[in-house]
């Protein structure tokens, strides 16, 4: 055999190790997701026996659109709270202190987990960029659903009269039955995330 072709078989082998560890890596990164609330407790929900998915909601304390939504962010955890995709709200403003976050807890008198995400890991590894926006993850890493909440916002600073599309809550029925999410992605519109300078958004699989 010519060495030119052992030589390019040897490198189609080893490149197909580096792209088989990086797969590998990646799904030790989405099952080992941490997740610290205000209380300073730790979450480890990939690994709760009956989750098959977990929903992340992006907000901050002074996001008005955000905090209009809280309301429907309780019904939505009362409604799916033993469906197998627990929700977890996000702060990614490195800004917002706990005592922030247990302050606005107590205004809104919100019942969701509460996380903290000071370093933007969260964030960066799903690709939010404004709040809220929500996200559905598998446990292998894949996004099932990211966008909206609903629909009541048309663009920012006009509203509909009601919402006529309830994009999120569909999302979970679907992942909590087990059927694919029929409209996986759409546009969040809120408040921007503030990155800090050094922060690179990474997202998982789409």
């Amino acid at each position: 055999m010519p060495r030119s072709i052992t030589l390019a078989a040897a490198t189609a082998i080893v490149l197909s190790l580096h792209l088989a560890a990086a797969r590998l890596h990646a799904a030790e990164q989405s099952t080992n997701l941490l997740l610290t609330d205000v209380a300073g407790t730790v979450h480890r929900p990939m690994e709760e026996k009956g989750v098959q998915a977990i929903a992340l909601v992006f907000i901050t304390p002074d996001c008005p659109i955000a905090n209009f939504y809280q309301p429907t962010l309780r019904e939505l955890g009362a409604k799916f709270v033993t469906s197998g995709v627990p929700i977890y709200l996000i702060h990614s403003d490195p800004d917002v202190t706990a005592e922030d976050a247990e302050r606005h807890i107590a205004k809104f008198k919100i019942e969701l987990p509460v996380i903290l995400d000071h370093d933007q890991s969260i964030a960066r590894r799903v690709g939010a960029t404004v709040t809220p926006e929500a996200f559905i993850v598998d446990l292998n890493g894949k996004t099932l659903y990211q966008g909206r909440i609903d629909n009541f916002y048309e663009a920012l600073g006009r509203k509909r009269r009601a919402a006529t599309e309830h994009d999120f809550h569909d999302a979970l029925a679907a992942v909590a039955d087990g059927k694919p999410v029929a409209t996986p992605l759409t546009k969040a519109l809120g408040c921007k995330i503030p990155f800090t300078t050094n922060s690179q958004r990474s997202p998982v699989s789409k």
